[in-house]
């Protein structure tokens, strides 16, 4: 609503205006932002992962009618459950269970899993990552 109504008000633009350039600004936004968030959940980079999706979510939030298509459903079931083991917003847990189209069954198996302790991210290890091979 900030972007939407108080900030236009205050520069002098149209809502319709400041819509459409949010919907312009966002609508290719989101698909690479989430490219690159399945980019840091195959590397194992953690808090990248997270601050990527919470932009997903963001975006999502400024133009609710655009999602996010993927094939390989286990990444984003694998997304999803990260995202839930380490956010506590339930909000944000159920904005991404729409923009990744899981169903109700799905998200909870995965919670499932989850508290259970069986899910397990592997994160990149950092101490390889700055070895050198020569």
């Amino acid at each position: 609503e900030e972007v939407l109504v108080s900030i236009p008000a205050e520069l002098g633009i149209e809502e319709k205006t400041a819509k459409r350039f949010v919907d312009a600004s966002v609508k290719g936004k989101l698909r690479l932002l989430f490219v690159q968030a399945i980019s840091f959940l195959r590397q194992g980079k953690a808090a990248e992962l997270t601050s990527t999706v919470n932009n997903v979510i963001a975006c999502h939030n400024a133009v609710p009618d655009e999602s996010v298509s993927w094939k390989d459903k286990d990444e984003l079931m694998d997304v999803y459950a990260y995202y839930y083991k380490n956010t506590q917003d339930a909000s944000k847990v159920a904005a991404l269970q729409g923009i990744l189209a899981l169903t109700d069954q799905e998200t909870s198996s995965l919670k499932e899993l989850v508290d259970s302790g069986k899910f397990s991210f592997e994160q990149e290890n950092e101490d390889y990552e700055k070895a050198s091979i020569f």
